[in-house]
Protein backbone atom coordinates (compact mmCIF):
# COMPACT_ATOMS: atom_id res chain seq x y z
CA UNK A 1 0.00 0.00 0.00
CA UNK A 2 1.25 3.50 -0.25
CA UNK A 3 0.32 7.12 1.17
CA UNK A 4 -0.99 9.61 -1.11
CA UNK A 5 -2.02 12.95 0.13
CA UNK A 6 -2.53 16.97 -1.43
CA UNK A 7 -1.33 19.04 1.57
CA UNK A 8 -0.85 23.14 -0.28
CA UNK A 9 -2.58 25.96 1.34
CA UNK A 10 -6.02 24.86 2.36
CA UNK A 11 -5.77 21.74 0.92
CA UNK A 12 -5.13 18.70 3.21
CA UNK A 13 -6.47 15.23 2.39
CA UNK A 14 -4.41 11.90 2.84
CA UNK A 15 -5.50 8.35 1.23
CA UNK A 16 -3.78 5.51 2.80
CA UNK A 17 -4.14 3.00 -0.38
CA UNK A 18 -4.40 -0.89 0.34
CA UNK A 19 -1.76 -3.03 -2.35
CA UNK A 20 -4.56 -4.90 -3.52
CA UNK A 21 -7.06 -2.03 -3.64
CA UNK A 22 -7.97 -2.73 -7.17
CA UNK A 23 -6.69 -5.62 -9.99
CA UNK A 24 -5.52 -2.91 -12.35
CA UNK A 25 -3.22 -0.37 -11.97
CA UNK A 26 -3.87 3.23 -11.71
CA UNK A 27 -2.92 7.32 -10.93
CA UNK A 28 -5.00 8.88 -8.16
CA UNK A 29 -6.26 12.35 -8.48
CA UNK A 30 -7.14 14.73 -5.76
CA UNK A 31 -8.05 18.06 -6.71
CA UNK A 32 -9.45 20.36 -3.74
CA UNK A 33 -12.45 22.13 -5.76
CA UNK A 34 -15.02 25.22 -4.84
CA UNK A 35 -17.31 24.32 -1.77
CA UNK A 36 -20.14 26.94 -3.08
CA UNK A 37 -19.84 25.29 -6.72
CA UNK A 38 -20.39 21.75 -5.50
CA UNK A 39 -23.16 22.70 -2.80
CA UNK A 40 -25.26 24.97 -5.30
CA UNK A 41 -25.25 21.99 -7.16
CA UNK A 42 -26.14 19.35 -4.62
CA UNK A 43 -27.04 21.06 -1.72
CA UNK A 44 -26.41 19.81 2.57
CA UNK A 45 -26.84 16.86 3.98
CA UNK A 46 -30.10 17.36 6.02
CA UNK A 47 -29.22 19.50 9.36
CA UNK A 48 -25.37 19.78 7.89
CA UNK A 49 -22.77 22.15 7.06
CA UNK A 50 -19.81 22.04 5.21
CA UNK A 51 -16.51 22.92 6.69
CA UNK A 52 -14.74 25.69 4.90
CA UNK A 53 -12.26 25.10 2.57
CA UNK A 54 -12.67 20.70 2.44
CA UNK A 55 -14.56 19.79 -0.67
CA UNK A 56 -12.30 17.68 -3.23
CA UNK A 57 -12.75 15.48 -6.17
CA UNK A 58 -10.73 12.01 -5.87
CA UNK A 59 -10.74 10.20 -8.73
CA UNK A 60 -8.44 6.31 -9.43
CA UNK A 61 -7.43 6.72 -12.83
CA UNK A 62 -6.21 3.61 -15.51
CA UNK A 63 -6.29 6.17 -18.20
CA UNK A 64 -7.04 9.27 -19.39
CA UNK A 65 -10.43 8.30 -20.00
CA UNK A 66 -10.94 5.41 -17.69
CA UNK A 67 -11.80 5.91 -13.93
CA UNK A 68 -11.90 3.14 -11.57
CA UNK A 69 -14.93 3.96 -9.63
CA UNK A 70 -15.19 0.63 -7.04
CA UNK A 71 -12.57 -0.75 -4.87
CA UNK A 72 -11.93 -4.21 -4.00
CA UNK A 73 -10.22 -2.94 -0.55
CA UNK A 74 -11.71 -0.26 1.43
CA UNK A 75 -9.40 3.02 1.50
CA UNK A 76 -8.67 5.45 4.01
CA UNK A 77 -9.44 9.08 3.81
CA UNK A 78 -8.46 11.30 6.11
CA UNK A 79 -9.03 14.96 5.86
CA UNK A 80 -6.98 17.55 8.23
CA UNK A 81 -8.42 20.68 9.12
CA UNK A 82 -7.64 23.95 11.08
CA UNK A 83 -9.88 25.02 13.88
CA UNK A 84 -10.94 27.98 12.03
CA UNK A 85 -12.45 25.72 9.51
CA UNK A 86 -14.59 24.28 11.69
CA UNK A 87 -15.32 27.06 14.20
CA UNK A 88 -18.89 27.55 13.50
CA UNK A 89 -19.41 23.27 13.54
CA UNK A 90 -19.70 20.41 16.51
CA UNK A 91 -15.88 19.72 15.84
CA UNK A 92 -17.36 15.77 17.44
CA UNK A 93 -19.89 16.01 14.43
CA UNK A 94 -17.56 15.97 11.86
CA UNK A 95 -18.29 13.35 9.04
CA UNK A 96 -16.75 12.72 5.14
CA UNK A 97 -19.82 12.85 2.99
CA UNK A 98 -19.09 11.08 -0.83
CA UNK A 99 -21.98 12.37 -3.49
CA UNK A 100 -22.85 9.78 -5.46
CA UNK A 101 -24.45 11.33 -8.04
CA UNK A 102 -27.66 12.36 -6.83
CA UNK A 103 -27.27 12.09 -2.68
CA UNK A 104 -24.63 12.44 -0.41
CA UNK A 105 -23.71 9.03 1.52
CA UNK A 106 -21.74 9.59 5.33
CA UNK A 107 -18.62 7.06 4.60
CA UNK A 108 -18.08 4.67 7.37
CA UNK A 109 -15.85 3.63 10.38
CA UNK A 110 -15.11 7.36 10.43
CA UNK A 111 -13.23 9.06 13.57
CA UNK A 112 -12.70 12.46 14.62
CA UNK A 113 -9.60 13.16 16.90
CA UNK A 114 -10.21 16.80 17.97
CA UNK A 115 -6.41 17.23 19.50
CA UNK A 116 -5.26 15.95 16.01
CA UNK A 117 -7.62 17.80 14.04
CA UNK A 118 -8.50 14.94 11.87
CA UNK A 119 -11.05 12.88 10.68
CA UNK A 120 -10.73 9.18 9.07
CA UNK A 121 -13.12 7.54 7.28
CA UNK A 122 -13.13 4.27 4.82
CA UNK A 123 -14.68 4.75 1.12
CA UNK A 124 -14.73 1.91 -1.34
CA UNK A 125 -15.94 4.43 -3.94
CA UNK A 126 -14.57 7.80 -5.10
CA UNK A 127 -16.33 10.90 -6.69
CA UNK A 128 -16.65 14.44 -4.26
CA UNK A 129 -15.95 14.25 -1.10
CA UNK A 130 -17.09 17.22 1.59
CA UNK A 131 -16.31 17.45 5.65
CA UNK A 132 -19.75 18.15 7.40
CA UNK A 133 -21.01 18.95 10.54
CA UNK A 134 -23.82 20.04 12.39
CA UNK A 135 -23.49 23.91 12.92
CA UNK A 136 -22.76 25.30 16.61
CA UNK A 137 -26.44 27.11 17.84
CA UNK A 138 -27.42 30.23 16.14
CA UNK A 139 -27.06 32.05 19.50
CA UNK A 140 -23.15 31.61 19.16
CA UNK A 141 -22.38 31.38 15.78
CA UNK A 142 -23.22 34.38 13.69
CA UNK A 143 -21.20 33.00 10.11
CA UNK A 144 -24.58 31.01 9.05
CA UNK A 145 -22.21 28.05 8.76
CA UNK A 146 -18.67 29.79 7.57
CA UNK A 147 -15.33 30.54 8.60
CA UNK A 148 -14.10 32.10 5.87
CA UNK A 149 -14.72 32.91 2.07
CA UNK A 150 -14.31 29.55 0.01
CA UNK A 151 -11.34 28.90 -2.29
CA UNK A 152 -11.02 29.67 -5.76
CA UNK A 153 -13.11 26.90 -8.17
CA UNK A 154 -11.10 24.51 -10.30
CA UNK A 155 -9.02 26.26 -13.22
CA UNK A 156 -8.17 29.40 -10.90
CA UNK A 157 -5.85 28.69 -8.39
CA UNK A 158 -7.04 25.27 -6.94
CA UNK A 159 -5.01 22.59 -5.81
CA UNK A 160 -4.45 19.78 -7.49
CA UNK A 161 -2.16 16.37 -7.39
CA UNK A 162 -1.97 13.23 -9.63
CA UNK A 163 0.22 10.51 -8.02
CA UNK A 164 0.70 6.96 -10.40
CA UNK A 165 -0.27 4.18 -7.61
CA UNK A 166 0.81 0.50 -9.35
CA UNK A 167 -0.64 -2.55 -7.65
CA UNK A 168 1.74 -5.11 -5.93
Amino acid sequence: GKTVSLDDGTANISLEVPADFSTTTAEFQLIQISDDDVLAETGNPSDLTAANNHTYSLVALTNLNTAITNFDEAITVTITYDDSEVSSLVESSLVIYRWDGSSWNALTSCSVDESANTVTCQTSNFSTFVLFGEAVSSSSSSTGGRAAPPPPSLGSGSVEKTIPMHDS
